[in-house]
């Protein structure tokens, strides 16, 4: 099996469900591309990370 890489890229936004539109739009985006997989987007607190949000990319 070939090693696979994951790219994480930060993006802010004002509140949670700013973030949430904001990750619905990038992964709609990035969703034309065969590597990306949008129904794996969330979105996270700043300080706590560990905490996942779904972004309901795939609606």
């Amino acid at each position: 099996m070939t090693e696979r890489c994951v790219i994480h890229l930060s993006v802010t936004a004002t509140d949670l469900p700013a973030a949430q539109r904001l990750a619905r739009v990038v992964a709609r985006c990035t969703g034309m591309l065969p590597q990306a997989d949008p129904g794996e987007t969330t979105v996270s607190v700043e300080d706590d990370q560990n905490v996942r949000h779904g972004s309901s990319a795939t609606c």
